[in-house]
């Protein structure tokens, strides 16, 4: 698009379609932003907590965002991925304080559903000039079912993907107009706030992508090096780093200096991709879980925690993406694009290679051996060797697809008359949202806070809560959640990765109020600063919850608080922390 204002009204019609798209596959979501969190109760809450931790961190308390002290207390350490990845973050400060952490964070997530449309469709007009098949590509790009299952699952950063396409754009154009030095600078501003979403889009996204451009524009496609293309290189990655590497400086201090050990990671190959997982609906497709042999299927690929493991491709972004690719093979970029699409694939394999949801294996008499896959290369690398989740990857596959399908769709509308081209393109796109569903209608989560939670939140000591259980995964996010209501000082929660020393500390404390000890708990919780013990029910056995409750009464006297969700026993005393306590 030459003219400016015809890129303008490409955008904000595009920007309308992915919104109301998204309100329509989010349904009933837009009813509910401040009662219930989009999807399931899971990782959403660590966000919310992050949001709110930076608003009361910078604003309210002036210390680093990377200190710790109001979670895992009383360990006093501090975890620098909090500032590493700072974008969402930064975004929501303005904002958090007034709209709340649950408004916030659900508004996010369908803003970066909106969003992701108009930047998606602005790349793939950039390389198929068409603005009906450049819209497609924006449905494809918004709305894949391994993003949505992250969605769905509360992985807000994984969702902050509408970037990526702005990324690439300008790095493209920096390359093919060297001269024009606003490409450059565009481009490395797009590169650094891409780094600073999350650190794994570096591994799964940045480092990767920009490896294979340089290789295939730089290398297999010897296009000529001039002077003018190396500065605009340089000063696309001299912005980009200008402005990250303060931000990561302290991270990667970390890691040389032995002391991040715990981000360190198990799981990667049940995080990696199967190879037929590529081709297999989700097993919660509205349409196509009604076919009990791939519905069956499907949840063998995806076991446990399906927002990891769907890697579903969509039928019909597959056929438009080989149709494109065919019928462009001559072109350059349609190439370069299906080196992005396959390698993007392979890498998501992870380290060993996966069929049905078993690992391959070669049986030589009595040898066992499985087929390593080039992953297994990258995880023994600096930094990837902390990740768990190679599947991710997929992200980099999904905008080439995106942008080969827009292709395929730019040669099929070209056989369609103009009258009926705008039909026939809306047409499309509904196949391709319709087939590349996750899951409809869109779950909803329960974000009631038990009152008892804002009447702490009006008392004016400051001391710490004790939340029991403390190891258990959804609870440990819960208490988040509901931290930012009583904006207290927890023992437990769960953000990033806890080291040993902070496990220790909440071993200790846990340790005080177990049944089988016979010492008092009362005179310790109060030492520590612990005004309030509290049982969550839902996530306690019948028996156990019985257990803790006679226990508890016996050592603090009977509930002062109880309903469905909790129940609060408080410690004598009147316990509070000193105010200089984070200084000490």
């Amino acid at each position: 698009m030459k003219e400016k204002g015809a890129t303008v009204r490409f955008l904000v019609f595009n920007l309308i379609l992915g919104a109301c798209v998204t309100i329509l596959l989010t349904a009933p979501g837009i009813r509910f932003l401040g009662t219930h969190i989009l999807g399931y109760p899971h990782d959403g809450f660590e966000y919310m907590w992050k949001m709110w931790w930076w608003h009361e961190a910078l604003l309210e308390e002036q210390l680093s965002p990377s200190n710790m002290s109001y979670v895992n207390y009383p360990y006093d350490g501090s975890n620098p991925h909090l500032v590493a990845s700072p974008l969402i973050n930064a975004l929501a400060l303005p904002v958090v304080g007034r709209l709340g952490t649950l408004r916030t964070y659900n508004i996010l997530m369908l803003l970066a559903f909106a969003l992701s449309w108009p930047t998606a469709a602005l790349l793939c007009y950039e390389f198929f000039h068409d603005p009906w098949a450049a819209s497609l590509g924006g449905a494809v790009y918004a709305f894949y079912p391994n993003k949505v299952a992250h969605a769905v699952g509360g992985h807000l950063a994984q969702m902050f993907v509408f970037i990526f396409p702005l990324s690439v754009l300008f790095l493209y154009r920096a390359w093919k107009t060297p001269e024009r030095r606003t490409n450059s600078l565009l481009a490395g501003m797009f590169v650094a706030l891409s780094i600073l979403v999350d650190l794994k889009h570096i591994a799964l996204f940045i480092a990767p992508f920009i490896v294979l451009f340089l290789i295939f524009y730089g290398i297999v496609e010897r296009c000529r090096w001039s002077r003018a293309r190396a500065a605009s290189m340089v000063v696309t990655f001299t912005v980009a780093a200008l402005i990250t590497v303060p931000v990561l400086a302290p991270l990667a201090m970390g890691r040389l200096s032995g002391q991040l050990e715990h981000f360190h990671a198990e799981g990667v190959v049940r995080h990696s991709a199967d190879l037929s997982s590529f081709f297999v609906p989700p097993p919660e497709h509205p349409l196509y879980s009604s076919i009990k042999p791939l519905h069956d299927y499907s949840a063998k690929l995806a076991q446990e925690g399906w927002h990891e493991n769907i890697f579903y491709l969509g039928l019909v972004t597959l056929l438009l993406t080989v149709f494109g690719t065919w019928k462009h093979w001559g072109n350059r970029d349609a190439r370069f694009w299906s080196l992005v699409g396959i390698v993007g694939m392979i890498l998501a394999l992870g380290l060993l290679l996966k069929v049905g949801g078993k690992l391959v294996s070669l049986h030589v008499e009595e040898h066992v051996s499985y087929i390593p896959m080039p992953y297994y290369v990258l995880h023994s690398l600096p930094f990837y060797d902390w990740g768990r989740t190679p599947g991710r990857i997929i992200e980099m596959t999904m905008l080439a697809l995106a942008v080969l399908a827009a292709g395929g769709a730019a040669t099929l509308l070209g056989h369609v008359k103009s009258n009926y081209r705008s039909a026939a393109a809306l047409g499309m796109i509904v196949v391709v949202l319709i087939d590349g569903l996750f899951i409809w209608p869109w779950p909803l989560g329960d974000a009631q806070v038990p009152e008892f939670y804002s009447q702490i939140a009006a008392e004016p000591q400051n001391y710490a809560i004790l939340d029991l259980p403390l190891w258990e995964y959804r609870c440990e996010r819960y208490q988040l959640y509901y931290a930012t209501i009583h904006e207290r000082p927890i023992v437990g929660g769960l953000v990033t990765r806890r080291s040993a020393e902070a496990e220790e500390t909440i071993r200790e404390v846990e340790q005080l109020v177990q049944p089988k000890e016979r010492v008092s708990a009362a005179e310790p919780l109060a030492e520590l600063g612990i005004r309030y013990v509290i049982l969550h029910k839902l996530s306690l056995e019948d028996a156990d919850l019985q257990e803790m409750t006679g226990h508890l009464t016996a050592q603090l006297g009977p509930p002062r608080y109880d309903d469905r969700w909790i129940r609060a026993f408080e410690v004598t005393g009147e316990p509070a922390i000193p105010p200089d306590w984070q200084e000490q």
